[in-house]
């Protein structure tokens, strides 16, 4: 009896022990599980490199150097496709060239084709035009009359009075020549004034120079 007793205590305590045990075992895995979570180092957060850091891919890096200037004549070639260079020692070349600047009104290259004591007068009527009080006289008048009514493709003849002078004639009546008078200054030809002599006076001039 005693036995029995013992027998049936022994599966009473463990049918309430076990239970009991196993929800021990289960709250004791979760608390395990939490701690080691707790305890568990968090991963390092991945480093960020710095704009200034990060290296350029060559391909893509900005040049040092400027882009290249659009293509442009060299000076030679600028040149070369301008008017040739004047023969200053060419009288009816020279003639011609003060010609067009003139009938032109551009005055700062008759400037630099005249005498000393014209290119003050000529560089002052290019700067300051129509206000200069020579303007209206060099721009009317007989001289320019027959300026305008000459063409580069009439003949031009040449005299000379002495060696330092040539006289060109580029237009005439029956009774005057209109002249270009040219003065020999530093080993060229430079414009003096246009001139209007006798024709025939002109025509008996010589015609080299001595």
């Amino acid at each position: 009896m005693l036995a029995r007793f013992l027998f049936f205590s022994l599966i009473v305590t463990g049918f309430l022990v076990g239970p009991a045990h196993a929800q021990v075992e289960k709250v004791g895995s979760k608390l395990k599980d939490k701690l080691e979570q707790q305890n568990k180092p968090e991963k390092p957060a991945p480093k960020t490199q710095s704009p200034e850091s990060i290296p350029l891919n060559p391909k893509a890096a900005p040049e040092d150097t400027p882009p290249a200037p659009p293509n442009m004549k060299s000076p030679a070639k600028e040149k070369s496709g301008s008017s040739e260079k004047l023969d200053r020692q060419n009288a009816k070349e020279i003639a011609v060239a003060c010609l067009k600047a003139y009938k032109k009104k551009e005055f700062q290259s008759l400037s630099a084709l005249s005498t000393p004591g014209n290119q003050e007068m000529f560089a002052a009527l290019a700067e300051f035009g129509q206000k200069h009080p020579r303007y209206n006289s060099i721009t009317s008048g007989w001289r320019w009359e027959a300026i305008s009514k000459w063409k580069p493709t009439e003949p031009l003849t040449v005299r000379y009075r002495g060696s330092n002078t040539a006289a060109v004639e580029f237009g005439a009546t029956r009774s005057e020549s209109y002249v270009v008078m040219l003065e020999w200054v530093d080993e060229q030809w430079c414009f003096e004034d246009i001139n209007s002599p006798d024709r025939q006076d002109f025509r008996s001039l010589p015609k080299e120079r001595p």
